[in-house]
């Protein structure tokens, strides 16, 4: 039988064609995150899928800008490991040790690169339910990035 967790890793399978689609897969790497701190998910496996897709994920968005997955990137290599920060439909999310590429440096060294300051919401906290939340948003196609913020910064709050 297939955990929630397990339907995580699907996401971790393709790359997002739309916005929605991206929420879904931070959230579903976050839940991933979150199973490797309470011990449901292997570190090994966990790191090992979640950074190398955060990785290709990161080069994917750079090399698509034209699909607008996300309202922000930002690469920030002056912290070791590099930390990579992402603002999606309004809510942000951050990895760390995500490996450089060529795709990657060149991006970091352009004005596309625009600094973003920690949130300091703890996703990983709040998982589950903004992977809940996620799935909402695609099944009714919520594209209001200001409810989606406003809904997670309720999550946090509880």
């Amino acid at each position: 039988m297939l955990t929630a967790v397990d339907c995580c890793f699907e996401y971790t399978l393709r790359m997002p064609q739309n916005e929605q689609e991206a929420f879904a897969t931070f959230c579903a790497l976050n839940v991933i995150r979150a199973g490797m701190k309470e011990g449901v998910v292997s570190k090994e496996k966990g790191f090992g899928i979640t950074k190398s897709y955060v990785s290709k994920l990161a080069t994917f968005i750079a090399e698509h800008p034209e699909l607008k997955l996300v309202d922000n990137m930002y690469l920030d290599n002056s912290i070791k490991p590099n930390c990579v920060f992402f603002i999606c439909m309004g809510v942000q999310f951050s990895y760390h040790s995500v490996a450089l590429n060529e795709t990657l440096t060149a991006f970091s060294a352009s004005p596309q690169n625009q600094p973003v300051e920690f949130d300091g919401i703890r996703k990983q906290l709040i998982a589950g339910a903004m992977f809940i939340l996620a799935k909402e948003i695609l099944d009714k196609r919520i594209t209001d990035k200001e409810w989606v913020a406003n809904q997670v910064r309720q999550l946090a709050q509880r």
